[in-house]
């Protein structure tokens, strides 16, 4: 009897822990680092065992083989706001298997995991030939205590405010975009207390716009002119169309009908317009327009006049010419 008692306490104290500890042998959790922090990674190595491959490879089952989880794999994407899955990987070592998850909790307490199948891990790994034919088992994680930074840094006041941080190379950019903020609002600030005056230089840049214009447009219709002479056999016709070229340059220019004005009557035009002190430059300009006239006047009105030879030419250079030489004084207000 005394004997059926030791073999009995031998068997609780000694046979049984050992039999119990083999038993939950095969499952084992790991978990690194020990004292877990929300925001931190922490890895979980689960250890077990069984009797069917998990998946297919042609190396002995003392081999290691490994299947790691797919990018952006959606595996336990449901449980984000409770903790976010970064890696894993299944580590086969002969008869035994290593699971291997990478997570961040994003909770403080207890974080309790929910139950998956194997095969549900497997399918989300890189493609690998699966040899599970039964429905697989249920992998059951054992919660873990997630704790805040705060235990961990023990600071619990908020930290002292800084000076903001400069990219390297920016300091340069910002003294540049300083000097151009400069340079603009003093050009408005200058424009606002001169108003009246840009008003002015805007207008009168806008006038000599037109003029230039207008001279261009009458350079291009005189070259043409000088191009289709050939096809003008009267000069009668041609002097008729070069001088109504040079009519509707005035018109422009000065704004006053020349159309029916005589070439006598040119001068006083000139000098109600811009006033009788021309220039030198400003007189022989007039003078020219008016020796240019007169001739296109000859022709047209005579009854057997022409053109001599290569006189055409000669007056559609000096044509050309006067219009470069009305351009060459464009800020006097007389001309």
């Amino acid at each position: 009897m005394k004997n059926l008692f030791k073999k009995k306490i031998f068997f609780l104290f000694v046979i049984q822990p050992i039999f119990l500890f083999q038993i939950f042998a095969e499952n084992t959790q790991i978990v690194l680092p020990k004292k877990v922090c929300t925001g931190e990674r922490v890895e979980i190595r689960y250890i077990f065992k069984s009797a069917e491959d998990l998946f297919f490879t042609e190396n002995d089952k003392n081999t290691q083989f490994i299947i790691h989880l797919k990018e952006n794999s959606d595996f336990l994407s449901r449980y984000e706001e409770d903790f976010s899955v970064t890696d894993g990987f299944l580590q086969k070592n002969g008869g035994e298997y290593i699971l291997t998850l990478t997570i961040v909790p994003w909770k403080t307490g207890f974080l309790e995991f929910p139950r998956f199948n194997i095969k549900t891990f497997v399918q989300n790994c890189e493609p690998v030939t699966s040899k599970m034919e039964s429905p697989g088992f249920t992998i059951a994680l054992s919660p873990i205590e997630v704790n805040s930074l705060v235990t961990k840094t023990g600071i619990r006041d908020f930290l002292p405010e800084k000076a903001p941080l400069v990219l390297p190379g920016t300091t340069g950019l910002l003294v540049l975009f300083g000097i151009i903020t400069f340079i603009l609002l003093s050009a408005l600030i200058y424009a606002f207390l001169h108003i009246q005056r840009l008003s002015s230089f805007i207008s009168n840049l806008l006038y000599l716009y037109s003029l230039k214009k207008n001279s261009r447009k009458t350079l291009k219709k005189i070259l043409s002119l000088q191009k289709d002479s050939d096809k003008i056999s009267d000069d009668k016709n041609f002097s008729e169309v070069l001088q109504h070229i040079l009519r509707d340059f005035l018109n422009v220019r000065f704004g006053h009908d020349f159309s029916s004005a005589t070439t006598s009557s040119l001068y006083g035009i000139f000098a109600d317009l811009c006033g009788t002190d021309f220039s030198s430059h400003q007189s022989e300009t007039i003078d020219n327009l008016i020796s240019i006239f007169m001739r296109l006047d000859f022709i047209r009105f005579s009854e057997n006049a022409s053109f001599m030879q290569e006189e055409r030419t000669k007056i559609i250079n000096s044509s050309l010419t006067l219009i470069e030489d009305f351009d060459r004084e464009e800020s006097d207000a007389s001309l």
